[in-house]
């Protein structure tokens, strides 16, 4: 659980992350965002990087950028009037936004905490799947979306993955031109767009996301305490006991033996098959939601 942090800190880290090299060097903070700086790296959302190698040249009022080297055992730069001239740590010492720690914000913030972050990019990771209100969606973060790289990889994935059922895509940039779009119905929302800013403590408006997504959000996905499924223009229609097998199932994210789904859902039935069959029909989402192996593992596709 990532520990709580203001929405002043969130902008900075926000604004970081929207910089032209995402780092910041010890000294800028400082100067002009001591506070904010200060909470970062107390949380561990700012972590050190490599030493900046260069710094502007002030001595010789050029404005231009010179290498940093080490000389007479410490960080220098020469100028052409004042010969060498030293440069304090915190001119050259520089802090990364650690994505680690933003991923595990983003994910407590929107309520997933059953998954672990896939990462499919450099600058793209999928998240898990949050509730909207009563719709279950999946959630993916994405940085960098000006490069072409990036953006193209992003379409193609939601062309793959989510033409049927659409995904919210949180962006840690800033002011997106308007040619940025996602394709299908997926939705693209920025951090900042999303953020509480009246809250003193970092949060996200749910109820503004959920509005986001629209009507795409009724289209797929189970419905909050698993008793409906909307898949495919199909409507499934499920008990108490089966939707208990269900939400484990579903917040496994992964294969389980029919002995483990029981017993966590303290069902009386030792076989999956009993639970999902009456008067000798199997239930319509048997094999084709409830998958298995015949070996007694089962699991969900949706």
């Amino acid at each position: 659980m990532v520990t709580s942090i203001s929405t002043k800190a969130i902008c900075l880290l926000n604004q970081i992350m929207s910089s032209p090299i995402p780092a910041i060097t010890a000294q800028n903070f400082i100067e002009h965002f001591y506070l904010e700086g200060k909470e970062l790296l107390e949380l561990g959302a700012l972590v050190p990087a490599v030493h900046c190698k260069y710094v502007e040249n002030i001595c010789d009022h050029e404005g231009r950028l010179v290498e940093i080297v080490r000389h007479d055992r410490e960080f220098k730069y020469f100028s052409y009037t004042s010969g060498w001239v030293a440069v304090s740590s915190q001119e050259i010492t520089v802090y990364q936004v650690s994505m680690k720690w933003v991923i595990k914000l983003i994910k407590s913030s929107i309520g997933i905490t059953y998954s672990d972050a896939k990462q499919i990019d450099e600058h793209i990771w999928v998240l898990g799947e949050a509730w909207l209100k009563h719709i279950k969606v999946p959630v993916i973060l994405a940085s960098r979306l000006r490069q072409k790289a990036v953006y193209e990889t992003l379409s193609n994935y939601l062309l793959e993955r989510h033409s049927k059922r659409p995904a919210l895509v949180l962006t840690l940039d800033l002011n997106l031109p308007s040619y940025i779009t996602l394709p299908t119905k997926n939705r693209l929302v920025t951090i900042q767009d999303a953020m509480v800013f009246s809250h003193e403590k970092f949060s996200l408006n749910i109820s503004f996301l959920a509005e986001k997504m629209g009507n795409n959000i009724t289209q797929h996905g189970f419905s909050n305490g698993y008793r409906n499924l909307n898949l495919n223009d199909k409507a499934y229609r499920f008990s108490n006991q089966q939707a208990s097998i269900l939400e484990i199932l579903d917040k496994s994210g992964c294969p389980m033996h029919k002995h483990e789904i029981t017993a966590l859902s303290n069902s009386m039935q030792n076989d999956l098959k009993g639970i999902f069959r009456k008067q000798g029909k199997y239930h319509p989402a048997w094999g084709e939601v409830i998958k298995y192996d015949g070996k007694g593992n089962y699991w969900l596709e949706y």
